[in-house]
Order: structure tokens, then sequence, then C-alpha cells
């Protein structure tokens, strides 16, 4: 009879996938909102515009870095580098905030 139940290995590992999965969503949405912000805010009054570039940030996904399991996943899965906070993610942040759209 096979063992149908997998072992803690390959289980860690489906959980790391799925939390990188999840990762990247939040990715997605936190630079479709800085997108759509910026757009927003180019068909504001001015001050209003400016207000809303001043926040162009606020409210994202909270970070996990003290979640023990998102630990375990930014040390196994992506070789210690948050994806949610390193160099290239929030560049582009900054170019979707300033451009519109990342130039690549």
């Amino acid at each position: 009879m096979n063992n149908l139940i997998p072992n803690d290995d390959h289980m860690e590992f489906l959980y790391l996938q799925l939390i990188d999965y999840l990762v990247d969503d939040i990715k997605q949405l936190e630079l479709e909102t800085i997108r759509l912000r910026h757009e927003l805010s180019k068909r504001l009054s001015d001050y209003d515009g400016l207000i809303l570039r001043s926040e162009i940030y606020s409210g994202l996904a909270g970070r996990y870095e003290w979640q023990e399991a998102y630990a375990r996943y930014v040390s196994l899965y992506c070789e210690g580098t948050d994806p949610l906070d390193n160099e290239s993610y929030s560049k582009q942040m900054e170019q979707m905030a300033h451009l519109g759209y990342i130039d690549e």
C-alpha cells in the first residue's frame, strides 16, 4: 500500500512554495495600487494630487519579517533576501510611483 501522506520535507517545500505565490500576488497588488494612485493623482486638483502622491505608499500590505514561517521562507526559499524588502522591488515601486510604469 502506498503512503499517501507526504513526508515533512515535501510538505515544508509545498508551504514555502505557497508563501512564494502569495508574496508574488502581494507584490502585483501593491504595484497596481501604486500605479492607480499615480494615475488618479494626475486627474485630481493640484492640492489633492499632491496629498495623494505624498501618501502613495500608505496602506500597502504589511511586512512579515517578524513571523517565524515567513522568516524561514526568506531564509530557505529566497536565499536570505526578503522579496518584499529588497532594492529591486523598492526600485519597481519607486518607478511605478513616479512614472506610472516599470522601466525594465
